[in-house]
Order: structure tokens, then C-alpha cells, then sequence
């Protein structure tokens, strides 16, 4: 990286292969023969040990010494990358926000469609005296209100659920003879509530769908 004025101009020179070879080959042949030696060393004294804590000493040198080098080719491109990371960042994190926006938005939308069809469904199981006809006319036009599959986008849906009174669960728990859910086990609870596509309206539990929309961009040009 050249200076100009006392400021970096941000041109690096990528080191060659064959320069870094260069350097590092000698390097890993010393580094080699240290692990040689202390593969045939016997320490069987005094003297021996204190001979390979002097020799210790030495090593933890040239470690810091062969890092010092490894890092005069990777710390200027460490920085160059950091640099660059940071110019692209605002672009990338505006993105993701703007992505999350819309997908929340997306999922509102999905969601107010299904409650709207929820609530005609309810309609048409409430309405009396109804004709099959009218009565698959209703149920017809309550589905017709969900969201239309659109390319590219794709729905994940789950289930969050809240155990709003360990009290009032255990006694429903202990009334229904539910013993795999005498724990608290909330995995189960989320198990059983999704079986049952709906919040079950167990005491003491509060579950609720979530959904969160997938954008792919297979076959996009």
C-alpha cells in the first residue's frame, strides 16, 4: 500500500505465489527440524530440562517471529478486505432491512387473507337454513379470499406458543390424563397444536401462527 501525502492511496500489491513460497520454505524447514529434534530428545535430568527450557524459550521466539512474517503478506490485505467490507456494508445492510420490510408486509397481507377466509367460514358454519348449494357457493368464495400462489414466493408456516399459567396447564394436563405433556413440554404442545392447525385452546397455553415469506430467484433472468 503506497502513501501519498501521508494518506494511503489504497493500492496493495497482492504478494506472488512464488515470493511467499519463497519466504516460507526456509522457514518450514527450521520449523521442521525443531519438531525433529524434540521427536529424538530425551529429557532424563536436570540439565536436560533446563537445556530444553532454554531451548523452549527460543521456539516460543521463533513462533512470534514466523507470525510477524506471515502477517507482513496478510495484514495489508486484511485491511484492504476490511476497507472494502466496510464501503459495501451501508449497501448490503439497507438491503436486508429493505428485504425484511417487505417480506413483513408480504406476510401481513398472507395473514389478513386468512383470516379473512376464517371469518366467512365462520359465517357460512353460523348461517341457518342454508341450500348445499348456497352453502358450497359460501365456502367457495370464503377460500377464494386466501392468496394466490405467486412465482417466486413461497410461505413458511409455524407455530409459537406461550405457557401463560403453569398452574391452569397442569391441572388441564392432569383433568385430560395428558402425561407426555406433564413436564411442561412445550415442544409437544407446539407438536399437538400444529396437528391441530389451529390454537387449541388448552388452559394455560397461547399459541399463534406465524408465517414468514421465502423469495427464490430460480429462473429469474
Amino acid at each position: 500500500m503506497t502513501k501519498k501525502n501521508g494518506k494511503t492511496n489504497g493500492i496493495v500489491k497482492i504478494p506472488r505465489s512464488a515470493d511467499v513460497k519463497r519466504a516460507a520454505e526456509p522457514i518450514v524447514i527450521n520449523a521442521e527440524q525443531a519438531l525433529s529434534l524434540a521427536d529424538t530428545t530425551a529429557i532424563s535430568s536436570s540439565d536436560a530440562a533446563e537445556n530444553a527450557t532454554a531451548w523452549l524459550k527460543e521456539i516460543k521466539i521463533r513462533k512470534e517471529e514466523v507470525d510477524t512474517k506471515r502477517r507482513s503478506f496478510t495484514d495489508p490485505l486484511r485491511d484492504t478486505i476490511d476497507r472494502i467490507n466496510a464501503e459495501f456494508k451501508p449497501a448490503i445492510e439497507a438491503l436486508e432491512m429493505a428485504e425484511k420490510t417487505m417480506k413483513g408486509k408480504i406476510a401481513s397481507w398472507i395473514e389478513s387473507c386468512h383470516n379473512a377466509r376464517d371469518a366467512a367460514l365462520e359465517k357460512v358454519g353460523k348461517a341457518k337454513n342454508l341450500s348445499p348449494e348456497k352453502q358450497d357457493e359460501m365456502i367457495e368464495k370464503a377460500e377464494a379470499k386466501l392468496p394466490p400462489k405467486i412465482s417466486g414466493m413461497s410461505v413458511r408456516e409455524s407455530w409459537i406458543g406461550i405457557v401463560s399459567s403453569e398452574k391452569i396447564l397442569k391441572d388441564w394436563i392432569i383433568k385430560n390424563k395428558r402425561w407426555d405433556l406433564i413436564l411442561i413440554n412445550k415442544k409437544a404442545l407446539l407438536a399437538l397444536t400444529k396437528a391441530a392447525g389451529a390454537d387449541p385452546k388448552i388452559p394455560g397455553w397461547t399459541a399463534s401462527r406465524s408465517r414468514s415469506v421465502a423469495i427464490s430467484t430460480k429462473g429469474s433472468k
